[in-house]
């Protein structure tokens, strides 16, 4: 028997999953580099995803946390000041380019985006390629939220 936090979760997971689907699915039309993206909670909860195995869903969206959790401890390493957020990681590989963005939602719920792209692929079309989620799923989840009138 679920209780009442796993629901809620589970809950939320669909509803962001139900309005991003659609966004993320547009993507590799906008962007022709695109291999594989994933949205994710902060802490490793697949929200939607495009390229990949179904099998390497879970694992993904569990490394999608660590690495954020990871490049937060990198930047506090290096700064003088309280712990950081990550904002944006870059991953630049003999493989392919990987770019990693925190979205602040209009309902204060961070969610962790992950982009693959092919092999060179400029950082500029990498950061539109992740602003223009980001903005598109802002929009939307700010349409779905009840008015407070």
């Amino acid at each position: 028997m679920k209780n009442k936090r796993t629901e809620a979760l589970e809950a939320t997971l669909q509803a962001y999953g139900k309005i991003a689907a659609p966004i993320m699915e547009a993507l590799p039309n906008q962007v022709k580099q695109l291999q594989s993206a994933m949205l994710c909670t902060i802490e490793g909860f697949n929200v939607c995803a495009i390229g990949f195995e179904e099998d390497k869903i879970t694992k993904m969206a569990a490394v999608s946390s660590s690495l954020c959790a990871m490049s937060a401890s990198v930047v506090s390493a290096f700064s003088e000041k309280r712990e950081s957020e990550l904002n944006t990681v870059s991953i630049d590989s003999d493989l392919v380019n990987i770019l990693g963005k925190r979205i602040n939602l209009p309902d204060d719920k961070p969610l962790i985006l992950l982009i693959a792209f092919q092999k060179g692929t400029k950082l500029g079309i990498q950061q539109y390629a992740a602003q223009h989620m980001e903005e598109q799923l802002c929009k939307a989840i700010a349409e779905k939220q009840p008015s407070s009138t």
